[in-house]
């Protein structure tokens, strides 16, 4: 495995610089990133599939899961299981921590220090970066996923790093105007002349507090359940699998948070993962999923199956309608 899943969504870029700035979506080119990471240096890390998981922590010590490795199924006999339930569900709550670099971000960009309103980095973070040399060279913090609500987007909520805070339902796609101004500071091609950050700001607040892109933000965020089935996907296509259960997991049994769970894990030189799911014959809902490449590290947890309450729908004062949008985009740029 030598190349990382990367979530369209994600990796998208911003609807703000978008609309303004970029050319259409169909003419957006490959992403690079992952052809420069060196795969060999995962070793040396010394990150065991058990030690991915986290099997030292508070919560397993002495805890005895029930039953033993012997009953712990095959990945192939239940991954078409996992995926299919686990996207099928009414509800879910998945959190996540993502290196910058699995994603092909050099410097954490969606996760960094914004800028001020002149454009100036915060003096802190200048002299960081004066100590340290190259900003490539600085340790980047992981990047925050939220993913949470109605499986199908109809309430759920979208949110990545310190920037992208999306509201989804159905076909309305609200993104706060806090996000659209942190979003437009991080991304707003350098060689385009455009509008300063303090500019968009107080053109959108003089009209809500929330964008709705409507159905073209469809594209650009993920529903809990079409992150679940781009994960699956994503995973096989950068792994050149036709199924998971060829990369030759193997099983055992655990108890976490006091359920017990399968785990299946792999390692080579490269990479070493770990997939966590509920002890559930018929049902083996994903409860962990852990990647880590180069000592770079991917992991999602998923919590509150059908029990995730669903985010309040923004007023209909506080909400700048996707025509309003589109033509404060058009004034501005």
């Amino acid at each position: 495995m030598t190349t990382i899943w990367r979530s369209t969504a994600i990796l998208s870029v911003g609807l703000l610089t978008l609309s303004a700035c970029q050319p259409p979506a169909d003419q957006t080119t490959d992403d690079p990133g992952q052809e420069d990471l060196d795969p060999s240096g995962a070793q040396d890390q010394g990150n065991r599939p058990g030690e991915i998981a986290g099997e030292d922590s508070e919560d397993q010590e002495g805890a005895q899961p029930d039953g033993s490795a012997s009953d712990v199924p095959d990945f192939a006999e239940i991954e078409e299981e996992i995926w299919e339930e686990s996207a099928s569900q009414d509800s879910v709550h998945i959190t996540g921590e993502v290196s910058p670099a699995l994603l092909g971000w050099a410097d954490a960009e969606l996760d960094g220090p914004l800028e001020d309103e002149a454009g100036a980095a915060d003096p802190e973070d200048q002299e960081t970066q004066e100590e340290t040399g190259d900003p490539g060279e600085q340790a980047s913090e992981p990047v925050r996923l939220t993913i949470s609500g109605n499986s199908e987007g109809e309430g759920s909520v979208y949110r990545v790093g310190e920037v992208l805070d999306f509201l989804i339902f159905d076909d309305d796609v609200y993104q706060s105007v806090d996000s659209v101004v942190a979003e437009y500071e991080h991304q707003a091609p350098e060689e385009v002349e455009a509008p300063s950050a303090a500019e968009i700001r107080e053109a959108f607040e003089a009209e809500g507090s929330w964008a709705n892109f409507g159905p073209t933000g469809r594209g650009h965020v993920e529903t809990p359940s079409e992150f679940i089935e781009n994960l699956r996907s994503g995973f096989l296509q950068s792994a050149e699998l036709d199924a998971l259960a060829e990369a030759d997991l193997q099983g055992s049994v655990d108890t976490r948070e006091g359920e017990n769970v399968w785990v299946y894990t792999t390692e080579e030189q490269d990479a070493a993962v770990e997939i966590a799911v509920a002890a559930e014959e018929g049902e083996p809902l994903l409860q962990q999923l852990v990647l880590e490449v180069d000592g770079e590290r991917f992991e999602v947890t998923f919590t509150d199956w059908n029990e995730t309450s669903e985010p309040e729908e923004p007023a209909e004062e506080e909400v700048i309608a996707p025509d309003e949008v589109e033509a404060l985009l058009q004034s501005l740029m």
